[in-house]
């Protein structure tokens, strides 16, 4: 899956819905960088606080933020 195709918050959250179990792997190297993309595309700090939360959620999966 190509997730640079997710271009907007409801189509993260479409993406969100559908998926339970995938897990996108972001090599260690590249978290940061990969964390700031994301953030741009969406325009983060212009987002609502619902919308925020749904590009959080989206994150947190791919780096295991949880596991730890």
């Amino acid at each position: 899956m190509d997730e640079a195709k997710l271009q907007t918050v409801a189509q993260v959250k479409a993406f969100l819905e559908g998926t339970h179990d995938i897990a996108l792997k972001v090599p260690k190297v590249e978290h940061y960088g990969f964390i700031e993309r994301v953030l741009k595309r969406f325009g983060y700090t212009r987002l609502s606080q619902c919308d925020k939360g749904v590009v959080l959620r989206y994150l947190i999966p791919i780096f295991n933020i949880n596991s730890n």
